[in-house]
């Protein structure tokens, strides 16, 4: 009787074990739950986060399978995800090695490695978002800004964006701050400064994506003709 006992408590045990497993297994293979699962681990790591570490080798990797294979005088762009996102159809032969996510201080230790670089005819950069999400001050980013762009052709034509400031959320003020001194950086070096959209502007519908972080696709094209008219020379 003890025997019947105890193999019907094993049974109920890993019976009820398995029913778990299958009911986790299910619940992982819909995505909307493995974004809830992955956000809530990541919420655990330091930043950057494992994923993103990951994302970053990733399309590097891919970058430098490109990098021998760009013609020279070609437009190269650097940053985060405002410019991974913009649409480069108006500009003849040029390269997208943006990375959503990357911080000023992680592109500041990539550049090196893009053998493109030297010989581009103009090259856009817009990062520094990341690195005031991640806890840097505006002096570090700054400081990263900086490390960027002394590694630049000196003969290059440089455009440097500005990051998008949202006027809706608490770190506007700091984000419009680094702006500031970011532009101030860029012109004392003879170099040109793209005015992101803030978060008030409503021309041509501009506007903030659900996140509050990213432009909308209005926003990211608006951006795009700016940085357009610096590259092509139309404005200085």
């Amino acid at each position: 009787m003890d025997k019947l006992h105890t193999f019907s408590f094993w049974t109920g045990f890993w019976g009820a074990t398995a029913v778990f497993a299958t009911a986790i297994v299910m619940l992982a293979s819909c995505p909307a739950v493995q974004d809830g699962l992955l956000w809530r681990l990541e919420r655990l790591q330091s930043s950057p986060t494992l994923s993103q570490r990951i994302f970053e080798r990733r399309l590097v990797g891919h970058h430098l399978s490109l990098d021998g294979r760009v013609p020279p005088a070609s437009t190269l762009f650097f940053g985060d995800s405002h410019i991974q996102a913009l649409p480069l159809g108006g500009l003849p032969s040029a390269y997208n090695f943006a990375i959503g996510g990357e911080s000023a201080q992680r592109l500041a230790l990539r550049l090196s490695r893009y053998t493109s670089l030297p010989l581009a005819g103009a090259v856009v950069i817009g990062t520094g978002t990341n690195d005031l999400f991640e806890g840097r001050s505006v002096a570090q980013t700054l400081d990263a800004w900086g490390e960027i762009l002394g590694q630049l052709p000196k003969a290059t034509k440089v455009v440097c964006v500005e990051i998008p400031v949202n006027l809706a959320v608490a770190h506007a003020a700091r984000h419009e701050a680094f702006n500031r001194q970011l532009a101030q950086l860029c012109l004392q070096k003879g170099h040109s400064v793209v005015s992101s959209p803030r978060g008030d502007d409503t021309t041509a519908n501009i506007a903030f994506s659900a996140d509050g972080v990213h432009l909308n696709a209005a926003g990211s094209q608006w951006l795009m003709e700016r940085i357009e008219e610096r590259v092509l020379k139309k404005v200085p």
